[in-house]
Formats: structure tokens, C-alpha cells, sequence
């Protein structure tokens, strides 16, 4: 019988992503993308990079048809997440 692929998993912090600040920054459908791009990042070859290969990322018609959402869903939540002092996502 062939070996199960192991199941990777994703550490979420309940406390803060229940009462911090991404919970006021991002609307619902922003927190969706945000945690499915923790879980590509999670799923990668390079985690917790969200890429192709080292040197090329993935375009974003590509993530969006990927996570199944609009690509302006997917830029919004992206322009956001990078915003800011401690930026959630980077370059």
C-alpha cells in the first residue's frame, strides 16, 4: 500500500487573530486571502515563501485563479497586508 503524504499543518495564534489588529485592518474576505496565502506559504517548496522558484514569483492572475477569488480581491488584500510599520507580507 503506498505512504500517506504527510499532512502539513499552519500555527494560527487564536487570540490574535480573533481580537488583534488584522481583525480591524482586513475585511472578512481580506482575512480569507490573507490566511489562504499562509497556507500556499506553509505548502511551498521554499516556505514560508509564496513563489515559483527562488527567483521568480507567481504572477498574481496565477494566485487568484489559484485561491479561486478576483484579482482585485487578491491586490487589495496584498496592498494592504504590505502596508505599514510591520508589514504581514512582503516583496
Amino acid at each position: 500500500m503506498a505512504q500517506q503524504p504527510r499532512m502539513h499543518w499552519l500555527k494560527l495564534w487564536t487570540r490574535g487573530w480573533l481580537e488583534g489588529s488584522i481583525r480591524f485592518d482586513l475585511t472578512a474576505a481580506q482575512r480569507s486571502v490573507f490566511l489562504d496565502l499562509c497556507a500556499l506559504a506553509r505548502e511551498s517548496r521554499n516556505p514560508p515563501w509564496v513563489q515559483a522558484n527562488e527567483t521568480t514569483a507567481y504572477p498574481h492572475s496565477w494566485l487568484a485563479n489559484k485561491l479561486n477569488i478576483p484579482l482585485k480581491l487578491l491586490e487589495e488584500t496584498l496592498k494592504i497586508c504590505k502596508k505599514g510599520p510591520d508589514p504581514r507580507i512582503s516583496e
